[in-house]
């Protein structure tokens, strides 16, 4: 099978892809298991009811390559042979899947031997070591952050350090794959790379849990194409529309009213902190047609729309130490350390002997310095019996970090030989509060910033089955 690959350039960023299509190989013998040349082959695929044609060679191998992951019927017709139907073949993302040899028997055309019940397929076309987060355990799976990369903790080998500690959705993430930095994986969308070399522990576009379809984790032993980094290759299928309508909308609510208050808040008299996570989240998908005038059969465009909101809004709470009135104006003759001791504060012109009193004279004070102290908030919290001396101020402040994502898919299926694919992803993240933005800053509510984020991915895919041996792949 030869293979032409093209690569576009889109304006001045390198548009970088990976295969994500699949094959499916095997062989058609007679029950002497003698090869069957030219056998005629169908496989269809059940979503969106596309057909791909092949026929065996002069060895009844066949090759059928460049398909789009999902489930399959493969049916093979040869005359003087009863027909033979191999149905629920599901192929993943980057498989070469092989169905070893299908055996014909001897009848009519009209006569069919369907093939339903089977063992588990074993991986024997290629040699690589991988994984399968399937569509019903992403729909059906509850993981508090909705990050899909939570859900790699299902395979063997991966280990996930947050370990669901996240509260809320984010780009970045901590997998360790067989033992490899987390800064070792690659992540493709749609065959478009997400993480960046820069920073390879987190997403350029975040992307939401509901537009996936499955996860294939290649974690050893794969092709030359996916050698970009050392560690795990992992590849993201994104939904597509089917002949059918299908939409889904759902709503996700944390809030402190569910909360029991801790037992440090408690102590201190505060109420409970504020914890709203809301998530909204709908899609659509289906075929885009005109009743009897465009796509009358409903198998040459199609279509996916999904979008999801966090309007999250949080607290931080925090204790530090403030200075106090008398602090700001010089005097610490009340200024004790965790043992209740004073802490002395000594004059550097005088031999660093504590200053008389432990009160520094106010013409000793710089008054630009004194003015600098107003910067903080006096203290709110003098109980040392419960402080210990740690802290003299507790504070909550809040946090406001809406999140968007949207997603579109159009799948077009010209002709059998040709499949055009436009998938756009685009992530919206506006922060604002005094602390706890992506942007770092201080430990204590020192004043209000704001952080903007947006990360945009288009990917195009053009298949031409030039030949039954010649296919042209650009993405």
């Amino acid at each position: 099978m030869n293979k032409v690959g093209v690569y576009l350039i889109l304006g001045a960023v390198l548009a970088t892809g990976q295969t994500i299509t699949s094959s499916i190989v095997g062989a058609v013998v007679d029950s002497g298991d003698l090869p069957v040349v030219g056998a005629k082959l169908v496989l269809t695929q059940a979503a969106t009811g596309i057909e791909r044609r092949a026929e065996t060679d002069a060895l009844g191998n066949f090759v059928l390559s460049n398909l789009e992951p999902g489930r399959y019927t493969l049916t093979v017709e040869v005359p003087g042979f009863k027909r033979l139907e191999r149905t629920d073949l599901i192929l993943s993302p980057a498989e070469r899947l092989s169905v070893g040899k299908l055996v014909l028997e001897v009848g009519n055309l009209v006569e069919t031997v369907t093939v339903t019940a089977q063992g588990a397929l074993v991986q024997t076309a290629s040699s690589e070591r991988s994984g399968l987060i399937a569509s019903d355990q992403i729909q059906n799976l509850l993981t508090r952050s909705r990050n899909i990369m939570s859900l790699l903790s299902l395979l063997p080998g991966v280990v996930d350090i947050n370990d669901g500690a996240v509260d809320s959705l984010t780009r970045t993430f901590s997998i360790f794959v067989q033992g490899n930095r987390r800064t070792a994986n690659s992540i493709s969308m749609d065959g478009m790379l997400l993480n960046p070399w820069g920073l390879g522990w987190a997403y350029d576009v975040a992307i939401s849990q509901d537009s996936v379809a499955e996860v294939k984790v290649l974690l050893g032993n794969y092709q030359a194409e996916y050698g970009r980094r050392s560690g795990a290759n992992i590849v993201l299928i994104g939904k597509s529309g089917t002949q059918q309508f299908h939409g889904l909308f759902s709503y996700f609510k944390r809030h402190e009213q569910f909360n029991a208050n801790d037992f440090f808040r408690n102590r201190n008299s505060q109420p409970k902190a504020r914890y709203r996570y809301n998530t909204w989240t709908y899609n659509i998908g289906g075929p885009v047609y005109i009743p009897g005038k465009f796509n009358k059969d409903k198998d040459k465009l199609f279509f996916f729309w999904n979008q999801e909101f966090w309007p999250q809004e949080s607290v931080l709470t925090g204790r530090v130490t403030v200075p106090t009135e008398l602090e700001r104006a010089g005097n610490f003759s009340q200024s004790l350390d965790l043992n209740n001791a004073l802490i002395p504060v000594r004059d550097p012109f005088a031999n660093k002997q504590p200053f008389p009193g432990n009160v520094i004279p106010s013409s000793r004070i710089n008054s630009d310095g004194q003015a600098l102290m107003k910067v903080f908030d006096p203290p709110n919290f003098l109980d040392r019996n419960i402080s210990k001396g740690n802290y003299n101020y507790v504070f909550d402040t809040p946090v406001s970090k809406p999140h968007r994502m949207t997603t579109l898919r159009l799948d077009s299926n010209i002709s059998s030989s040709n499949r055009v694919s436009f998938s756009y992803y685009d992530y919206y993240n506006k922060q604002t509060g005094k602390m706890g933005l992506d942007t770092g800053g201080s430990n204590w509510p020192q004043f209000e910033k704001g952080y903007f984020f947006r990360g945009q991915s288009f990917v195009a895919r053009h298949t031409w089955i030039i030949s039954p041996t010649l296919i042209s792949e650009a993405s």
